[in-house]
């Protein structure tokens, strides 16, 4: 832990003595845990023996309790959800995460199917968006097509 993690800790101390009352261990934890969070901090780097010392499953279930996002975990009730749905060779997503995940995976949106802005993703690279999306803290749903089946006439 450098010399400026310990100076945040010890202004975050000083925010929450100064602040609002709290009462109870887990309101202090998650009030921390928020803190640290918003001035930056890793959940990694509140688990040093001399910021929390708390493991990081500990510090992830509180976390997850107090409802906090950290750059290196963030809870699943706090995740995006991106919903890719086959049509053909490509997976389309639609709505409002589209600019989100054309920046982070370096597409441009080009394409707009009835006013609502889309973009593709080839069938051949979906694995690497997904890892891509899912590094990123998002909760990836792929909806594949069903095939049609073809129903033959008596002759």
């Amino acid at each position: 832990m450098t010399e400026t993690t310990a100076d945040l800790f010890g202004s975050v101390l000083t925010d929450i003595a100064n602040g609002p009352k709290i009462t109870g261990h887990a309101d202090l934890t998650g009030a921390l845990l928020r803190r640290l969070s918003e001035k930056g901090l890793t959940l990694d780097q509140c688990a040093d023996r001399r910021v929390m010392a708390r493991s990081r499953r500990t510090l992830e279930a509180r976390a997850r309790a107090a409802g906090v996002a950290f750059a290196d975990y963030v809870p699943m009730a706090l995740r995006k959800e991106a919903k890719l749905i086959q049509s053909g060779d490509f997976f389309m997503l639609e709505g409002d995460l589209v600019d989100e995940v054309a920046n982070l995976c370096d597409v441009v949106v080009t394409t707009t199917r009835q006013g609502v802005r889309t973009i593709g993703f080839p069938i051949h690279t979906i694995e690497e968006t997904r890892d891509q999306l899912k590094a990123a803290w998002y909760v990836v749903k792929l909806v594949r097509q069903k095939k049609a089946k073809i129903r033959r006439a008596k002759q």
